[in-house]
């Protein structure tokens, strides 16, 4: 019988965070759980771990937990109507000026958003359900042309893939997400928006400063 090499991950979240689930998934065959705190509190996230642990060893096989850092956090800000339609192909202005969005502005809640992006960069919005190319930058106003329109709603989350932005990618959050992290037994991490090798180098450094280190021994 052939054995199987392809680690299968899940996403832990508000709708399959209860044993059950937990137990299902890894039946099915998930090998390791994708921890992410901006979907729990720490408690929640405590419970989580628990859960997993005892579905491990009920299974009596290897079940990882994933811990993905959540990174700076880039949002729109407000609309006028809380949300927009936004077509594929329309020109739409991206601003770093304090202003109410509509149909034709989105206000951005990150300062140097119009010093870190170039033409010709991919922006996704809303966990990439929306998307769209820089095309023009002029003062703080980016235009950018939509490629996937849809909803945009007030808050929702920007990822610059090309970009190589100059906040730091580990936030005061993050290191107290994974000390907390590395307190309940966590076996990976991941790190969002890494720029360079000085990123994770930093990342393993924090990991071994909080009592972190080769957990290898738990893996098969």
């Amino acid at each position: 019988m052939a054995i199987r090499l392809t680690k299968i991950v899940a996403t832990l979240g508000p709708a399959s965070g209860n044993k059950a689930s937990i137990k299902s998934l890894v039946a099915k065959g998930v090998n390791i759980f994708r921890l992410n705190l901006s979907h729990g509190t720490h408690e929640t996230v405590r419970k989580w771990i628990q859960w997993i642990r005892e579905v491990e060893e009920e299974h009596h096989s290897y079940v990882g937990i994933l811990l993905d850092l959540q990174g700076p956090k880039i949002r729109v800000g407000k609309f006028k109507e809380g949300s927009i339609h936004i077509k594929r192909g329309q020109g739409l202005t991206f601003t770093t000026e304090k202003k109410i969005g509509d149909e034709n502005l989105v206000p951005i809640q990150y300062p140097c958003f119009h010093q870190e992006v170039t033409k010709g960069e991919r922006i996704f919005l809303d966990d990439g359900n929306l998307s769209g190319v820089v095309k023009q930058i002029l003062g703080q106003r980016v235009n950018v042309k939509i490629q996937i329109g849809g909803i945009l709603s007030a808050h929702k989350g920007i990822n610059l893939p090309d970009a190589k932005l100059t906040a730091d990618p580990i936030t005061a959050k993050d290191k107290a997400d994974l000390k907390f992290e590395i307190q309940e037994g966590v076996d990976l991490v991941a790190l969002s928006f890494t720029g360079c090798a000085k990123d994770a180098r930093k990342l393993k450094s924090l990991i071994q400063k909080n009592g972190g280190g080769d957990r290898g021994d738990r893996q098969n």
